[in-house]
């Protein structure tokens, strides 16, 4: 089984694209166009930071290079974003496809490989493991068409971040451990704990999102990074929420996700979660955000760090 290496004016147009058309089980009423453009945009932006595509006839893997986890942790570290499987991929493609992907990182230096195919990707799944990857998280997408209904007040405020806050939202943001990160034995806690830190900086100066407060009493008792949603695309994103141990469980999730969907806008609100989040997945389903796909999460440790 051939496997090559493609440019994006090959990637671009390749077949096994449709295989993984992100919002299509949400935004039912865009045409099947729409949603090639939003993976054709996915390989392109890829390729353009350095990613590699390769492919066989039926199968098209995307791998991107992931310079800020490089710099956190110390390691060459690199993303399998998709793997593309057209209706006609047999087992023997996909494994050939996935066998290159782990060559090909190899040969790059990678030492830290991450991979999200789609829960439903069985063969996929399978090979990674037959590579010695870890499963280390399942992600659930969740997604609402149109805005969130504000819930009603408990006492809480809600406002951009200030300078002063940066202690608190660093805190906090260390306390989410429920995450990938942690959950792999290989990488110190402590690190993991600190990238989450590093990345309540970046949405707090808007370099990497963007991010609502709330405030409790006088405190910084929670906050909810979000992206805008795009003119293109149109689907507003809520990303990582944090609540504070003392505040958990005191009505603080929903009107901080409400504000965060609200000030990201668009025609649907997206987000995720971890399935074994059962507290989020249910206060997610409360504002309306229900699941509508899922990703294995896996980490390849390709040499010795």
């Amino acid at each position: 089984m051939t496997v090559v290496s493609l440019d994006f004016d090959r990637a671009g147009g390749h077949p096994a694209l449709a295989g993984d058309l992100e919002h299509a089980a949400l935004l039912r009423d865009m045409p099947r166009p729409w949603h090639l453009a939003r993976e054709q945009a996915r390989v392109a932006a890829a390729l353009a930071a350095g990613g590699i595509a390769l492919a066989t006839d039926h199968a098209l893997a995307l791998i991107r290079p992931l310079p800020f986890d490089s710099a956190h942790f110390g390691l060459p570290c690199a993303d399998l974003q998709r793997i593309y499987l057209g209706a006609r991929a047999s087992d023997e493609e996909t494994r050939a496809v996935v066998d290159a992907v782990v060559r090909r990182a190899r040969r790059s230096g990678i030492t830290l490989l991450s991979a999200r195919p789609l829960a439903g990707q069985a063969a996929v799944v399978q090979r990674l493991l037959h590579h010695r990857f870890l499963l280390v998280d399942t992600s659930v997408e969740l997604g609402r068409l149109g805005g969130l209904d504000p819930p009603r007040p408990v006492g809480v405020g809600l406002r951009d971040p200030e300078a002063g806050d940066a202690g608190a939202l660093r805190r906090i943001a260390r306390s989410f451990v429920d995450n990938r990160f942690h959950r792999d034995p290989n990488l110190p806690a402590r690190k993991a704990a600190a990238l989450y830190a590093r990345w309540a900086d970046a949405a707090r100066l808007k370099r990497h999102g963007q991010m609502i407060v709330a405030e409790v009493e006088g405190q910084v008792g929670g906050f909810c990074t979000y992206a805008p949603a795009s003119t293109t695309d149109g689907v507003g994103l809520v990303g990582l929420v944090v609540i504070d141990r003392p505040w958990r469980g005191k009505g603080i999730f929903a009107p901080l996700v409400s504000a965060a969907a609200r000030a990201a806008g668009g025609r649907a609100t997206v987000t995720s979660t971890q399935v074994t989040n059962a507290a989020a997945l249910r206060a997610f389903a409360k504002r309306g955000l229900l699941p509508f796909n899922a990703r294995q999460i896996l980490h390849g440790w390709l040499r010795p760090f």
